[in-house]
């Protein structure tokens, strides 16, 4: 169905559908940078549930974007705030869905009223690892981009054929390599940008374990906000690690507060989609330290960009962390590693898809 669209010379109509955004996530970051690129060669409508908590990114979206936003609670409030959005649109319209349950509800409208729009699947989120949606509700989209190889992998064991999914990764924007410390030698200094979550997706009691056990004196920057702030600030107490970590809370953009560049990121996700924070590190030349969740080799790459430690295994995260103080992993093969990334490359595979 999505061939007409596809190969259309003319510019496209397209609705990209959103989940409940707060505002201050990776996806949001990735939607201004993809839609305001579209927006030069296409008409883009942004569709929001929900009115985010932080609105500033918006304000970073071209003005030629139209947003749609519902500003009511409540479940048939949704339903018919999206089921007049489907019945308005086009034939000739693609609709770009970053939530699965709405793609369902897409599909059926189509089915129901005869529509021909073409629906393409975006989603951001590990597709089995979360209890937002049903994975199966994806099938129903024509064509589907996977922004990492472990999504695409799983939309191949929904079934999905090869020929209907689009690793496409997701963009960044080059930056300024952080120059070094040079009067710091006698510590590690690692940073951890993310939500504040003591076990769950985050991880974050398994980073601390492992910080109570490295040998060289190490300090670790948190950026980042969530319900379980107390309760890694009680734990870090309990373990005798308190002094060593720096808690700054939610900033809009902790880069503009790192002034010189950290021995590492960190990253201790049970599960991620693709994460942004490694890219933004890779792309300041800042090596990574990061847990195998599944597609993590999407970005790093051993003894290049950083390292790797096996989930649950605090005592292997801290060896890594104490191996920092060898590496010789350098600021400019660091940076070089996320080419395919970079916005240059990244456009270039999109405007391919919809050439």
């Amino acid at each position: 169905m999505l061939d007409k669209f596809l190969w259309a010379e003319n510019a496209m109509e397209v609705k990209v559908i959103c989940h409940n955004l707060s505002g201050t996530g990776g996806t949001e970051t990735v939607l201004v940078k993809v839609l305001n690129h579209l927006s030069k060669f296409h008409n883009i409508q942004l569709v929001l549930p929900n009115k985010p908590d932080n609105t500033e990114w918006l304000h970073n979206l071209d003005s030629n974007i139209q947003v749609r936003m519902l500003n009511k609670n409540g479940k048939l409030s949704k339903i018919m705030f999206f089921l007049k959005t489907f019945l308005k649109t086009t034939d000739d319209t693609v609709l770009l869905m970053l939530g699965a349950n709405m793609i369902k509800f897409a599909a059926k409208v189509r089915e129901v009223f005869h529509k021909k729009y073409g629906i393409i699947s975006w989603i951001h989120f590990s597709l089995f690892d979360q209890q937002m949606f049903d994975p199966k509700n994806i099938r129903y989209a024509d064509q589907h981009w996977a922004i990492s190889t472990k999504i695409s992998k799983q939309l191949q064991s929904l079934g999905i054929p090869d020929s209907k999914i689009r690793l496409i990764y997701n963009p960044i924007t080059p930056a300024k390599i952080l120059s070094a410390d040079s009067g710091r030698k006698d510590f590690c200094h690692l940073v951890y940008i993310g939500r504040i979550q003591f076990e769950g997706q985050k991880n974050l009691k398994e980073l601390f374990d492992a910080l109570g056990k490295v040998h060289k004196p190490v300090f670790i920057d948190l950026y980042g906000a969530g319900a379980d702030v107390q309760r890694c600030q009680e734990y870090c107490k309990i373990i005798g690690i308190e002094k060593n970590v720096r808690w700054h809370g939610w900033v809009n953009d902790p880069w503009q507060e790192i002034e010189s560049s950290p021995d590492a990121i960190v990253l201790s996700s049970r599960y991620e989609g693709l994460p942004m924070v490694m890219l933004e590190a890779a792309s300041r030349g800042i090596p990574m330290i990061v847990s195998q969740f599944e597609g993590y080799t999407d970005i790093l790459q051993e003894n290049i960009n950083g390292y790797s430690y096996a989930i649950g295994n605090s005592d292997q995260l801290a060896e890594k962390i104490d191996k920092l103080s060898g590496s010789n992993i350098n600021a400019e093969q660091v940076v070089d590693s996320i080419k395919k990334f970079y916005e240059n490359e990244y456009f270039a595979r999109l405007d391919k898809i919809l050439s």
